[in-house]
């Protein structure tokens, strides 16, 4: 675990340690140069212009999404890392190995969530395979999921993971996985996604084998397509949430790269709905590779102890 800033600047040299940076990547870096290179395109790809912000002792941030059965709902300000983690894979004779769209198993679950540490899957060939292990729950490194059958690849979250401060103030809590069917739901507003996430409406009989659940209980989530929606400001945008324009689109606070949501399609396999650079609503493979921004509850008695809520000045909840 990264416990001090001057671990963190030791880490992320180029000069002494561009192998190790370059695995954290998912590429090979072959000198220091090349690392050098590379370092703003993957700074920018957890939202950083420089490797001073990455090791500053700032405070995480997260942003509050709205208060929901009286708990405080919110989602990290900048994403885990690059942006390379599946939200699920499986092995070749599963889904041609793109996955399954069912969250209570998903493997992205497994790395945000606790109690997964001991968890292990099999390949085609009935061998253990060890990722995705809590990780990001334990700030620790280990291997992740990336890709097609089962891929991974190492994986550290000694300095993005949460610590045991934060975790005593998330709660379970109680989610929401009803599918849309992309072909005739697709170009809805916000009201009409929330109503979607909370009904029954999943895959039936898949061929994978697996049931569909609607509802999860845990304590980290990914971010709802209705959270998108209603983060921008409706007095100007008046598009459904797969027609956005730009008075949508300019105006969304959850306006962020490629990044995943928890809701499923409920007509295929493997399709997860994800926000697509901040414009329009879209379903891919679970097993592709987008950015990862962890949604939680805090609990009721969690109190302000300092700040005024800006981003130059945020709540310290405690």
């Amino acid at each position: 675990m990264i416990n001090t800033s001057e671990q963190c600047y030791e880490i992320f040299n180029c000069s002494t340690n561009y192998e190790a940076i370059g695995q954290l990547a998912g590429t090979a870096f072959t000198d220091a140069q090349e690392c050098e290179a590379a370092m703003p395109i993957l700074l920018n790809d957890i939202e950083l212009t420089s490797v001073g912000e990455l090791c500053s002792e700032h405070p995480v941030l997260y942003q509050i999404i709205g208060v929901f059965n009286g708990n405080l709902k919110i989602i990290r300000d900048k994403a885990i890392g690059p942006s390379i983690y599946s939200w699920d894979t499986s092995s070749s004779n599963v889904n041609n190995g793109n996955g399954i769209n069912e969250w209570s198993q998903a493997d992205i679950m497994k790395l945000l969530n606790p109690g997964y540490e001991n968890n292990q899957d099999l390949d085609n060939n009935g061998d253990a395979i060890i990722a995705n292990n809590s990780l990001w729950w334990n700030s620790e490194s280990g291997n992740c999921y990336v890709g097609f059958n089962n891929e991974t690849m190492s994986c550290d979250f000694s300095a993005a993971g949460l610590s045991d401060e934060a975790k005593n103030l998330i709660v379970d809590n109680l989610w929401y996985l009803g599918g849309i069917d992309y072909d005739t739901e697709r170009e809805s507003f916000a009201k009409e996604y929330y109503a979607y996430e909370r009904r029954n409406n999943v895959i039936q009989n898949p061929s994978d084998g697996i049931i569909r659940t609607t509802k999860w209980t845990g304590k980290v989530g990914l971010p709802y397509p209705s959270d998108y929606g209603y983060a921008t400001d409706l007095s100007v945008c008046t598009e459904n949430l797969y027609d956005y324009d730009n008075s949508c689109i300019g105006n969304d606070w959850l306006k962020k790269t490629y990044y995943w949501t928890m809701t499923p399609a409920s007509t295929l396999e493997e399709n997860i709905f994800l926000v697509n650079h901040g414009s329009i609503f879209y379903w891919n493979s679970s097993v592709s590779d987008y950015d990862v921004y962890p949604v939680m509850y805090l609990k009721k008695d969690a109190v302000i102890e300092s700040g005024t809520g800006t981003k130059d000045d945020p709540y310290i909840a405690g």
